[in-house]
């Protein structure tokens, strides 16, 4: 297993200092797709020359950049994701990750059927660019504050598997899974789906003070044999402080699970 943290480029040393595998940054706030490659090109060499590899990307598309409802821009979603993509690519990464709630959240008496089509007609834009560049997207089931669709891994299945392509897989996050109460299992039931994972904490206490079943979330991975990545994400009281007790924290739970 790889570990990883969600954060700024700013913190990308203190986070190698701790041990991490690699970082999570930002697609719509840090590679900043839509303006020009050189304004970007002095970001693209501040993370090639980071002492972490950025291998995730998340918050792929800014929330003014709809993917349902009455003003979707498909030409602009399309130029948008392909530079994404590319600067992604550019960078080291390996899996993109789109939650972006603000941006598919369906308006108010939107037809669900319609908007459902252009979720599909939106990662089939992604999934194009992902094979060109050699990535991995991940669809991220997001809890029902931060928008009213794909709530939960098995909707976040259901959308893979009409999708049925191949660089479109599945993310798990324990914070999202928490709020909606969802079992175990249906981390167990989605099996090969499972490409990227997210797990949190709560506050500002001590890493793993919260209350979240990251004994169980570990348990149901090792049932389905995920060795891949997963990144920490957290409300931080102390980042200097704290990020290495995570990691030890994460390390320690996942060695267990492995007993």
């Amino acid at each position: 297993m790889r570990f990883g943290m969600c954060c700024g480029i700013d913190r990308i040393p203190l986070v190698a200092d701790r041990g991490y595998d690699y970082v999570e940054l930002s697609m719509s706030g840090v590679l900043c797709p839509e303006t020009e490659d050189d304004d970007f090109e002095p970001t693209r060499r501040q993370i090639l020359a980071a002492a972490l590899p950025c291998e995730v990307l998340n918050a792929f598309f800014p929330a003014e950049l709809k993917i349902t409802g009455p003003g979707v821009d498909v030409p602009r979603v399309k130029a948008y994701s392909a530079t994404g993509m590319r600067r992604a690519r550019e960078v080291g990464g390996k899996v993109a990750v789109v939650g972006s709630g603000a941006a598919r959240n369906i308006p108010d008496g939107f037809p669900r059927d319609r908007a459902w089509s252009q979720l599909l007609e939106a990662f089939e834009i992604i999934n194009e660019e992902a094979v060109r560049n050699e990535m991995v997207v991940a669809i991220e089931p997001l809890y029902r504050k931060a928008c009213n669709v794909i709530n939960s891994v098995p909707e976040a299945v259901r959308l893979a598997e009409e999708l049925d392509l191949s660089n479109v897989k599945v993310l798990a996050d324990l914070f999202h899974m928490d709020d909606e109460n969802e079992p175990m299992s249906n981390v167990r039931e989605a099996g090969d789906w499972m490409v990227h994972l997210h797990t949190p904490d709560t506050g500002s206490e001590k890493p793993g003070g919260g209350h979240y079943n990251t004994p169980g979330f570990f348990a149901a991975l090792k049932a389905i044999g995920y060795d891949a990545r997963i990144s920490f994400e957290r409300a931080w009281g102390d980042f200097a402080a704290e990020a290495g007790p995570a990691l030890e924290f994460l390390k320690n739970q996942w060695a267990m699970g492995a007993a």
